[in-house]
């Protein structure tokens, strides 16, 4: 292992990827597996313009890992915009040695606050301290009472000077006995809610990472990341990705001081970690190697754990990286939808999310990949969705932010599989191609009315062909965060629609809702005991009326339920949050002449109080398997479907 000294050069606060996700979106969840290295933050940005960014282009790498502390600020200043401009992207560690040791908590998070408010343009992704499980300040072993005080800290201030960056905690060495059980004592502690990740640093000193030196010592240290994350799991973190932020193998070859091995052995295992991590951990965003270039002290010897000779010429390792990225990111020109798009991920359904085979289902695709910065337009014109044989998706973008790589997207699967995982392409890079959206194809016929409530003022545009737009009344907070993209924060204002129903006789509401003490109408085409609203009730029921006629289901305040009302001409039925249905008979609605409303009724007396999101109005009366199918797609998309790496040509 490195000594501490070393590994306040490796110390990163990382702002993340969200692959992760929502969830990033949460994060976003897995996007596939990236390759990273650790770069010195004491390198030049001309060193990394003129040579570095072309050898690292060359290798595939994704991502530069940076020391961000007080002393290297000053270089930093012109290396991130290096490195963001050459199309890579910045992991950040955060680390302020001065305030650990003066246990100046506040310094810490005001310390936070200023690098990641100066650094947001560039930063996404910020690991929180390295190795505090062992000698980096923490106390030997590491003291995960005051470090989760420290991460907590960080945290909140981050996200105060960024809401959109990811952090990522704990970053245990591996290696000691000690190790899984830090984690879980940050968990016990309270940290949960205070990362959007978790990092190991597994190295395995000079042992391969396969079994079967993997079952045992320091060979074990590798399987400790496997072993952190059943620990996640347990502590429900399931939907949280994990990086391994360091590791690799000192080269320095026999007759050396410390744990070594040849250049070909580190070249070796790498592969062998790699690729072990690529097949069997699906929720491993990223992979940092330690280091890009020879050069430091490490256990009273020197540091031979570059992909770079001292020298600048590439070692075998480098080669086993290129070799490794050129495989598993490489795809021939004739399985690809369109050539001209280069770039592609591949988007794998659960089929156990999907309670029956379904058809012309729209999903909602959530994610967040920082790696799709500088190759989509920033528009996202040129995203593509098609199916396995090629053929073209209908969708529509809700919101695409080029800077942190935030896609909300709604794409008509033609079929969907419940016994059976589907798979659908996701292509983008064409930087010259006008908008490849269809919105209104993604809603057919019996979609009357499409609200996503993502326009941050004035009108909300229906997304179908009826043009059944609707106008927004204050008091109301528009553009503020939705379940999935935008949303309206109802304080006394409502929403009007033209009239959608007159003489249907099947039917389906449905919205996603976060209700505050005094909500109650939410959807409105209703008067004098004619027609038919959803609305929470006084005693927290949420009511679905058809004329005079209820059927009901509890509620809770302050959080997002989906709540979804149908009838079908005989049968009413409520939903909340999937599951089974209320249920009544009751004959068919009459209509009045009533515009729809949205968070109110048309005299305005019963106004709803709190977040409402995805308003749909439909001329059928959806299934139980639709509506279950939905609410797993939209409550937690991340686990819907898992992101592939980044295919390209």
């Amino acid at each position: 292992m490195k000594k501490a000294l070393t590994i306040l050069v490796a110390i990163i606060f990382v702002s993340t990827f969200a692959f992760l996700s929502t969830p990033r979106s949460a994060l976003a969840l897995p996007s596939g597996m990236s390759v990273g290295v650790d770069y010195w933050n004491g390198f030049k940005a001309s060193i990394f313009l003129n040579r570095d960014s072309v050898l690292m282009h060359e290798a595939g790498i994704k991502i530069v890992k940076l020391v961000f502390t007080p002393s290297a600020l000053s270089n930093l200043a012109s290396l991130v915009p290096a490195i963001i401009n050459a199309k890579f992207e910045v992991l950040g560690t955060l680390c302020n040695l001065d305030l650990l040791r003066t246990n100046n908590i506040n310094g810490w998070g005001n310390w936070v606050y200023n690098t990641v408010s100066a650094y947001k343009n560039y930063v996404k992704v910020w690991e929180v301290w390295s190795e505090p499980d062992w000698d980096t300040g923490f106390g030997s072993p590491g003291d995960p009472v005051k470090y989760t005080s420290w991460l907590k800290a960080a945290y909140t201030r981050a996200k105060q000077a960024d809401p959109t960056c990811k952090i990522i905690g704990v970053s245990i060495s591996a290696v000691f006995s000690t190790t899984l059980s830090f984690l879980t004592a940050v968990y016990n502690n309270g940290g949960q809610p205070y990362m959007d990740a978790v990092s190991v640093h597994p190295y395995c000193a000079n042992l391969s990472p396969l079994p079967p030196a993997q079952t045992s010592g320091n060979g074990k240290a590798f399987w400790k990341t496997q072993d952190a994350r059943n620990i996640m799991v347990q502590k429900g973190d399931a939907s949280k990705p994990m990086w391994i932020t360091e590791m690799g193998w000192n080269s320095a070859g026999a007759g050396t001081t410390g744990s070594t091995v040849t250049e070909a052995v580190q070249a070796k295992y790498l592969t062998d970690a790699l690729n072990y991590a690529r097949t069997n951990w699906n929720w491993l965003e990223a992979f940092i190697v330690y280091q890009w270039q020879d050069g430091g002290s490490i256990d009273g010897g020197r540091s031979y754990f570059g992909l770079l000779r001292e020298d600048g010429t590439p070692k075998p390792s480098f080669n086993a990286v290129k070799a490794f990225n050129s495989n598993s990111s490489s795809s021939s020109s004739s399985n690809w939808w369109n050539t001209s798009w280069p770039y592609r991920r591949t988007i794998t359904i659960n089929h156990q999310k999907v309670s029956a085979d379904q058809t012309n289902f729209p999903i909602v695709i959530d994610l967040t990949d920082i790696g799709l910065r500088g190759k989509a337009q920033t528009n996202g014109n040129d995203f593509v969705f098609a199916d396995a044989n090629k053929v073209k998706l209908s969708h529509e973008i809700e919101r695409y932010d080029s800077g942190t790589g935030h896609l909300v997207a709604w794409v008509k699967v033609p079929a969907l599989s419940s016994t059976a995982d589907t798979v659908i392409y996701m292509y983008y890079g064409n930087l010259n191609c006008p908008s490849q959206q269809s919105k209104t194809a993604v809603w057919n016929t019996n979609y009357l009315m499409i609200l996503h409530l993502n326009e941050s003022k004035n009108v909300h545009y229906d997304s179908t062909s009826n043009f059944n737009n609707a106008v927004p009344s204050s008091p109301l907070n528009q553009g503020t965060a939705g379940k999935m993209g935008g949303g309206d924060d109802f304080t006394g204002g409502y929403v009007q629609a033209p009239r959608v129903f007159t003489s249907q006789t099947r039917f389906t509401f449905s919205a996603w809702v976060y209700p505050r003490s005094g909500a109650r109408y939410f959807i409105s085409e209703w008067w004098n005991d004619q027609g038919a609203f959803l609305q929470v009730s006084t005693n927290r029921e949420v009511q679905f009326y058809i004329n005079s006629f209820k059927v009901s289901k509890p509620i809770t305040l302050n959080q997002w339920h989906y709540v979804v009302g149908t009838y079908d001409g005989r049968t009413a039925r409520l939903w909340v949050d999937g599951g089974s249905p209320a249920s009544g008979s009751v004959s068919v609605p009459t209509w009045p002449s009533q515009n729809l409303y949205v968070g109110d009724r048309s005299d305005h007396l019963r106004k709803f109080n709190g977040l409402i999101d995805e308003v749909r109005v439909s001329n059928v009366a959806r299934s139980s398997n639709w509506v279950n199918t939905e609410f797993n797609n939209q409550k937690d998309p991340s686990t819907f479907y898992t992101i592939g790496t980044e295919e390209r040509l």
